[in-house]
This record gives structure tokens, sequence and C-alpha cells, in this order.
């Protein structure tokens, strides 16, 4: 028993910095359990650093910590702090430094983007910024609108959030404002025949006091 307790107490942090970096938007698919037990293993050995830290601070002889009820939930309230630290600084952070350094790698000796742990969706579009997407299944639209987010349920199976508006397909398919939406980029799903395909689109389109016939007009007298 003792020894389970020891495992749990090792990888609580762990557990904590993978699940505050998943809610921060690091999207994985499916692992097996030994799988996910390495990755807690992994993020507790990072939660390491700033928890003797600050138990250091704290007057404590890291090389030969007390073992009694009050150094222990000492312990607990640090590695929570230090779980979430590391899980947020990952997910903000560093995933997104290692993964420019490994695609500028790629690209410089392929020629191309190899994405393996995450979609091209998730790569793409859950960066932070506004997108504009058409969402075709089968040759026919089934959105239109404002990227606003996606869940992965499984390995197959996903649900986009998009924020459509009457208006988007109305100015989209007019050749007046054509020049206002170049296409930017299509992405292909063929397990599921679903092609999502991104345009270009003017400063503040999302914003309620938009008006396409200002923006225009503001172009024409440049």
């Amino acid at each position: 028993m003792e020894h389970y307790i020891q495992v749990i107490i090792m990888l609580a942090p762990g557990f904590i910095a993978k699940e505050v970096s998943k809610w921060l938007g690091y999207v994985q698919l499916k692992h097996t359990a030994m799988e996910q037990v390495l990755d807690y293993f992994l993020y507790s050995v990072f939660t390491m650093a700033p928890t003797l830290w600050v138990l250091y601070l704290w007057g404590y002889n890291i090389e030969y910590l007390p073992i009694d009820i009050k150094s222990a939930i000492v312990y607990a309230i640090i590695s929570l702090f230090s779980g979430c630290l590391v899980g947020a600084i990952w997910a903000l952070y560093v995933k997104h430094m290692i993964q420019r350094l490994i695609d500028w790698v790629t690209l410089k000796r392929f020629g191309y983007v190899y994405v393996q742990e995450k979609t091209l969706i998730d790569s793409n579009l859950m960066d932070g910024q506004d997108h504009f997407i058409e969402v075709i299944r089968d040759g026919n639209r089934i959105a239109l609108g404002r990227f606003e987010g996606i869940t992965f349920k499984d390995d197959e199976n996903y649900i986009l959030k998009v924020n459509s508006h009457p208006v988007y397909e109305e100015w989209l398919e007019n050749t007046r404002w054509e020049e206002h939406f170049q296409h930017k980029c299509k992405y292909i799903d063929a397990t599921h025949n679903i092609e999502i395909v991104e345009y270009y689109f003017p400063d503040g389109f999302f914003s309620k006091s938009f008006d396409i016939k200002k923006v225009a007009t503001s172009m024409e007298t440049e």
C-alpha cells in the first residue's frame, strides 16, 4: 500500500501539469496507459525544480526532507502550484517554441511540415488568432464563419464550432468584395470527406460595427 501512495505522490504533480496544459490548448490524441504514466512522470520531473526551490527558500533542507504531516501538506500545496505553473508554461510558451523549431527544421530538410501528435487543424487554427473558414462536406457548404473552437472526442471524431452569419455568405459570393476575401489555404479530411477552406479577411471583420462598404470605399480612395 505504501508503494502505491508513493507512486501517487510522485505522479500527482505531473498529472496536474498535464491537465492544466490540456485545458490551455494542448490537444493530443489518445495514448496507452503506459504512455500516460510516462507523460505524468516527465511532467513530475519538471515540477521538481520549482517545488524544491520554494522548499529551499522556506528553509527546508532539500537533501533530507522531513517526513511528517506538516511537511507532507506543505509539499502537496507547493506541488499543486508547481504543477499548474509547469503546465501553463508548457502550453503557452514552450510547446509553441519547440513546434516552431521542429517545423523549421522539417521544412528545411524535406520542404514540407509533417505533423505527428497534433492534427493540422489543431496546429493552424488553434493559435489564438481569428480565422474565417468555410466547412464543406460532400461538396456542400455546411458552415461559414469565424472559427471558435474544436473538440476532439477521440482519434476519429471532432466537433467544430463556427460562428456563422447570413451576411458572410453574401459577402463571400459577391464578386464586388472578392478582393477582400482571398483564398488562404485548404485542409482536407479524407476520412470524413470534409474540406475546411480558410480565407483572408479585412481588419475588424468580426466586430459588430464592421461595414464592408466602408472598407471598400476607404481602399478605393487610397
